[in-house]
């Protein structure tokens, strides 16, 4: 029974994750709507701010499975379970003023490619994840700012 669920879950992955990825190619060019509470000043870097329950679900799950959770926590509090054990400690994505690379989807879909190295951060490239999973995993993270 196990083994029928686990396929199903990943179909239903599969299936928001293609509708995610056809409404980033539909929105490219598109003007982001800009909604003050949601942006909290700041722009969208041409990616408009997603808050449907699917896409951030779809970006927390892909924030898990990556293992952004195991320093910045499921909560993004920046007190995951080996957060104890880096210096400097990772960002709380709470507090928009942690951020060094900026707080848009854009920006955060780029350092999440990118990486944050030297003295500032541990913080490795991410460049095996899709320019649509990076831009998941950064909505997510942009909902985060906002609770």
């Amino acid at each position: 029974m196990g083994i029928l669920i686990r396929p199903a879950r990943l179909w239903c992955r599969s299936v928001i994750m293609a509708c995610m990825a056809i409404t980033l190619v539909y929105c490219q060019g598109q003007p982001a709507e800009t909604d003050p509470e949601i942006q909290n000043g700041s722009s969208s870097g041409g990616i408009a701010v997603d808050t449907s329950p699917e896409t951030i679900a779809a970006g927390q799950d892909l924030y898990m499975e990556n293992g952004c959770g195991v320093c910045h926590g499921r909560d993004g509090s920046g007190k995951g379970p080996l957060a104890h054990t880096i210096e400097p400690p990772p960002r709380d994505y709470r507090d928009p003023s942690a951020y060094k690379q900026g707080t848009s989807v854009a920006e955060i879909a780029d350092t999440i490619a990118a990486g944050v190295g030297g003295a500032s951060s541990k913080m490795p490239q991410y460049l095996h994840l899709s320019e649509s999973e990076r831009t998941l995993i950064a909505q997510y993270i942009v909902s985060l700012q906002h609770q």
